[in-house]
């Protein structure tokens, strides 16, 4: 298939001269492409900086350049789930008027399913910080401030979408194309609930390596999920309240600058489903369990206030009945992403194993979830139109 001449499949291959086809970059005189630091590459992108010369003061030193994955596997995946194209849908729909700092887009083009972005350079900001959770608590950069403006940041995107009618029109494709959607269907459902079967044991036994106890309830849960994961995903994911999520709000997706600002980035698992699950993922893994157990109450409470802020009535029965349901799905990911990993992940995980079970047992989460799992029983058997939205 003859690839479009305005299509670069590699950062690298990125020309001046189409550089100089983007709003103000017409006076760039030359470019040189370098590498990103470690950590900071997409598993399911290739990623690369653009540093740029010429061009007067409002052209920056750097842009990043995101294209679709080299790996065919990686691609297969992408296309199937339509990941990169809602990120370049997002970015061209969704992100000018966002009530939530994210990086700039310079351009995007997508065609025959092959695109790429260029993006604002984060590293450029002023104090920038970027953090991993997979590390020991003293070594966590959330502050109880920084974390105040990620619940800020969370409500004023969620309450502006939330129970949007919007999902039925021009973001119709986030309400078919994610996690727990179409009744529980989706390709991205299918695929997780796989390496969960595949991860279960391996999990298991990477605890009882590393000295960690899995309490009873997490044990049957667990169990359970081996048949009935696409379950927990589409009550998490597809029963609403709905608005529109990140849907993978670690810290390794979420930087800060300045003075606590922050800034979301990656946006390929973004979707329609339940704001709650942003919430719960990012706190749960980003935070320590001291941490968290100290000023989970105001973070929620804080989170709640900004809804209504933005005119969204959540009680807080709902909200927090949502987030234990929020938390055993982040525990569930655990799992699952663990399938996909080799043994030089077992450190990490059982950080983010020991952050989730603390806060899964404390609230009686799993519980919870065996009893809304059992209520609910199978997924549907096939797609089918859900409350008016796009048919999946």
């Amino acid at each position: 298939m003859t690839i479009p001449s305005n299509i670069f499949l590699k950062p690298e291959q990125v020309t001046l001269k189409y550089i100089q086809t983007v709003s103000g970059f017409s006076n760039v005189d030359s470019i040189a492409h370098e590498p990103l630091s470690a950590g900071t590459k997409g598993a399911l992108s290739a990623m690369g900086r653009i540093k740029l010369e010429g061009g007067g003061r409002d052209v920056p030193p750097s842009i990043v350049c995101k294209c679709l994955p080299q790996g065919f596997g990686e691609r297969l995946f992408t296309d199937g789930t339509g990941m990169f194209y809602k990120e370049i849908l997002f970015y061209r729909l969704l992100s000018v008027d966002l009530p939530m700092r994210v990086p700039k887009l310079y351009s995007a083009e997508f065609q025959s399913r092959k695109g790429f972005l260029l993006v604002e350079d984060l590293g450029l900001l002023p104090n920038p910080k970027f953090g991993d959770p997979w590390v020991p608590d003293d070594e966590l950069i959330l502050t109880k401030e920084s974390a105040k403006s990620v619940m800020k940041g969370f409500a004023g995107m969620h309450g502006k979408f939330w129970e949007s009618p919007r999902f039925q029109d021009d973001m119709s494709f986030f309400a078919s194309h994610g996690r727990g959607l179409c009744g529980g269907t989706t390709l991205e459902t299918k695929q997780n609930h796989f390496f969960y079967t595949q991860g279960w044991k391996k999990y298991q036994n990477w605890m009882n390596e590393v000295g960690v106890e899995i309490p009873q309830a997490l044990r049957t849960l667990g169990e359970l999920l081996m048949k009935q994961f696409p379950v927990l995903y589409k009550i998490n994911f597809g029963e609403g309240p709905n608005t529109f999520i990140h849907g993978d709000a670690g810290q390794y997706n979420l930087m800060f600058y300045g003075e606590g600002e922050m800034v979301m980035f990656d946006w390929q698992t973004c979707q329609m489903g339940r704001g709650i699950y942003d919430v719960a993922f990012y706190l749960v893994l980003s935070s320590s369990t001291d941490f968290l157990t100290a000023n989970e109450e105001e973070l929620l409470t804080l989170y709640q206030s900004q809804l209504e802020n933005a005119g969204v009535r959540y009680s807080k029965g709902d909200l927090m009945e949502h987030y234990k349901i929020a938390l055993v799905t982040s525990w569930a990911v655990i799992v699952y992403v663990t399938g996909l990993l080799d043994d030089s992940w077992t450190e990490k995980i059982k950080i983010a194993a020991r952050r989730t079970i603390a806060a899964v047992e404390r609230l009686g989460a799993a519980e919870l979830a065996i009893e809304q799992i059992n209520q609910k029983g199978n997924v549907a058997p096939e797609p089918h139109q859900m409350d008016g939205r796009a048919a999946c």
